[in-house]
């Protein structure tokens, strides 16, 4: 990163893959392997912030420019060996591997490691994909708040998946976290019991997110199922990027922080899971649709 950002201010040549594999060799307590697949998704990071800033200069992209305190460890299938309730990753030459007692399934591939307030072993799975789309119908999901998903197709059928369970996790989220920083303002910071309150607050943050992570995944996975059922073969989404940047005022706008980045997430999920089944996905900005209906009401009403 530093090589790079150096190249970057100074307009010289941007290094390419081979110049930062060999600035980055034998430098690192790694498996070469994991080293090389950093530098990998550092190039694609650079490239998809090159087409972003081309295609959308409004989201003001930054090329990487800090270095990162933590960032996930990769070994890809042929480093990884799986034995019996256990998988072995490699360190390197002359170092202990790393050995954790996990039984991984028989079509696992690549695997991650990944600081989530907390060590969290990401894998790869291969699943077979459709090869077909299971028909010819269109449907549309509208994301929301109490609703998580409204589904509705073309032939008359509809489904709304309730999202007040997923709600009511982030209200008793806030409520405790009330508490303990109730508690904390009290204490002396980085003290005893300071520290204390903070691994609780760690804690239950860590729990809450497990819980939504769960929530919304049956809840994606309804909306997929629900969509095969229904012979859907083109599935419409509602974007829910650019609804957060509109300045509705203060409550308004913490409503829309908690929900906009876990309806990301939803939509995420909603794609990868489509694409799966072999749905054609089409994407729908919530924001520009809000424009639009208002700029025809605006018409109407000079017509008038």
């Amino acid at each position: 990163m530093e090589a790079h950002k150096a190249a970057r201010t100074s307009h010289a040549k941007w290094p390419e893959r081979d110049e930062l594999q060999k600035a980055t060799k034998g430098r690192f307590a790694l498996h070469s392997q994991s080293v090389q697949m950093v530098v990998a998704a550092f190039l694609a990071n650079i490239e998809t912030i090159h087409t972003l800033r081309q295609r959308h200069p409004q989201m003001k992209m930054k090329y990487p420019w800090r270095t990162k305190r933590f960032y996930p460890v990769k070994w890809p299938a042929q480093a990884v060996s799986k034995e019996h309730g256990r998988v072995v990753l490699p360190m390197g030459k002359d170092r202990p591997s790393l050995v954790l007692p996990i039984d991984l399934p028989e079509n696992s591939g690549a695997c991650s490691l990944v600081w989530n307030n907390g060590f969290e072993l990401h894998v790869c799975v291969e699943i077979q994909q459709a090869k077909e789309a299971p028909g010819t119908v269109q449907a549309t999901v509208d994301l929301g708040e109490i609703h998580l998903a409204a589904v509705t197709t073309s032939t008359g059928q509809a489904l709304i998946v309730t999202g007040r369970g997923i709600r009511s996790l982030k209200h008793l989220r806030s409520k405790q976290l009330g508490k303990i920083a109730k508690k904390q303002s009290r204490c002396k910071k980085s003290s005893r019991r300071w520290k204390k309150l903070q691994r609780a607050k760690s804690k239950q943050c860590r729990r809450t997110e497990r819980r939504i992570r769960d929530l919304r995944h049956k809840a994606t996975r309804s909306v997929i199922d629900f969509c095969v059922e229904e012979h859907v073969g083109t599935l419409f989404i509602g974007n829910p990027h650019g609804v957060r940047d509109k300045n509705k005022g203060l409550h308004h706008n913490q409503r829309m922080s908690l929900w906009g980045a876990p309806c990301r997430r939803v939509w995420n999920s909603c794609t990868m899971q489509g694409r799966l089944r072999a749905t054609h996905l089409q994407n729908n900005d919530l924001l520009s649709g809000e424009t639009q209906r208002g700029q025809e009401h605006v018409n109407k009403a000079e017509a008038s």
